[in-house]
């Protein structure tokens, strides 16, 4: 009597073992859908300047780090843009901001689909070209881009006129890092001021 009335008990409950079983595997794929899209989002965010849209600080530290793994020539310039506290202070916030975008976009028009392109905070930008001839390419990079700034930037009704200094360092035979390759970097644009 006992096995029978286990059996009739299973048999009524199974549609309700299905049903849930369904909605367990149906939430679990759309978790799992959803959750690693918020993550790649999230990555994503992580690795991108909010500002310009470009890649951050973080993102160039990364392109180092694999370029250096791989063992391939490399070279960095590092930019700085002159005058743009004054562009901030005369103009306000809002003006300097499209100012950085502007850079930004010509920046990555110069540098070519082969360069890296990132903003580093500020009014800072640094770029990341590969190759052997890296440090030719970043030096006809900088003179068009210190060409460009020779002549006012139109923003609004506002002509705008900023400098940049520029850093430029190459890989040697050693991995120097990614922290050095951007001391380096540095040092070399604050002897171009």
């Amino acid at each position: 009597n006992l096995p029978k009335s286990g059996y009739i008990a299973a048999r009524e409950s199974l549609p309700f073992l299905l049903a849930g079983s369904l909605f367990f595997f149906v939430t679990l794929i759309m978790v799992s859908r959803f959750g690693s899209k918020m993550l790649l989002r999230l990555s994503q965010q992580a690795l991108t300047d909010s500002l310009s849209r470009m890649p951050n600080r973080r993102a160039l530290r990364h392109a180092i780090i694999a370029e250096e793994t791989a063992g391939r020539p490399f070279g960095l310039a590092l930019i700085d843009l002159d005058g743009f506290k004054n562009v901030n202070d005369c103009y306000g916030h809002a003006v300097g901001d499209r100012l950085i975008r502007k850079v930004g976009e010509y920046l990555l028009q110069v540098a070519g689909e082969d360069g890296m392109v990132a903003r580093l905070g500020g009014d800072e930008f640094a770029i990341l070209i590969r190759g052997k001839f890296s440090a030719k390419a970043l030096q006809q990079i900088s003179e068009r881009f210190l060409e460009w700034l020779h002549f006012p930037i139109m923003i609004e009704d506002r002509s705008i006129s900023v400098g940049a200094s520029i850093g430029v360092v190459t890989t040697s035979k050693e991995k120097a890092g990614d922290g050095e390759m951007l001391r380096r970097a540095d040092i070399a644009m604050y002897s171009a001021k």
